[in-house]
């Protein structure tokens, strides 16, 4: 796709439902969908995600930011990339996730233990919240900041 904006909303395909947008400019949305996997590449946009479900995500955007709050399945591998935008993730209290989160140039915020330590112009943490043995997110930026809370 060219030029436009996508919602995808109260979509239920979570056994077998896989859902891939490719597209050059416009926003994506995702309210409360619950699929297997998701995979979605963006050159110019921002990509926002309320009440998801998957077992997997694939989200690359080179110049937009992304904003998702999703449910991370245990055995989940979940992937976020912006070359120049800033990235916000919001999980529940209760995930297990094993965290990589790193910034070229830009700060990262977190409301958990996790420890951010600087490195030149950017920050990186490395680390697990919940339970050993979680799923696993990574999440990077080569020029904004990360904002990653547990609600």
């Amino acid at each position: 796709m060219d030029e436009a904006d996508v919602l995808i909303e109260n979509a239920a395909h979570s056994e077998k439902g896989y859902c891939r947008i490719d597209m050059d400019e416009g926003d994506i949305r995702f309210d409360n969908v619950e699929m297997k996997s998701i995979e979605v590449q963006c050159d110019e946009g921002d990509i926002f995600g309320d009440q998801i479900m998957a077992n997997e995500f694939r989200i690359l955007s080179d110049e937009g930011h992304i904003d998702v709050a999703f449910d991370p399945q245990t055995d989940g591998r979940y992937a976020f990339n912006t070359d120049e935008g800033d990235i916000e993730l919001t999980l529940p209290r209760s995930s297990s996730v094993q965290v990589k989160l790193w910034t070229d140039e830009g700060r990262i915020q977190t409301n958990t233990d996790l420890i951010v330590r600087r490195f030149d112009d950017g920050e990186q943490v490395e680390g697990e919240i919940g339970q050993a043995g979680g799923a696993m997110l990574k999440a990077s930026t080569d020029e904004g900041d990360i904002r990653f809370n547990v609600k």
